[in-house]
């Protein structure tokens, strides 16, 4: 059969690596969206648009936190999904198992 397939053990890691990635990504955010460079490191001639740059980088920040909100809770939808499949698998193999006798 070709096709999608799934199986508990690849959603279970599924939510593992996204849950994972989305935390260590929330973690660096502070990092990587505080911005430390002042007007007059612009120059001159466009000093006055650090203002607006530091605002967007504030914005972006707020966006990416977000988005790790929503993939870690995605992640622990999968995780449920991986536990309920298991049990499901697990019903229908006994089922089919004991269908015979």
């Amino acid at each position: 059969m070709s096709g999608y397939s799934a199986s508990s053990d690849s959603l279970g890691q599924a939510s593992k690596t996204i849950s994972t990635d989305a935390s260590n990504t929330q973690n660096q955010l502070s990092k990587n969206t505080a911005t430390t460079i002042a007007a007059a490191d612009w120059g001159q001639a466009h000093g006055s648009h650090q203002g607006d740059y530091a605002a967007a980088m504030t914005e972006l920040g707020k966006g990416i936190s977000g988005m790790c909100t929503t993939l870690t809770s995605f992640a622990g939808l999968l995780g449920q999904a991986s536990t309920n499949y298991a049990s499901v698998e697990g019903s229908n193999a006994s089922s089919v198992s004991n269908s015979g006798s």
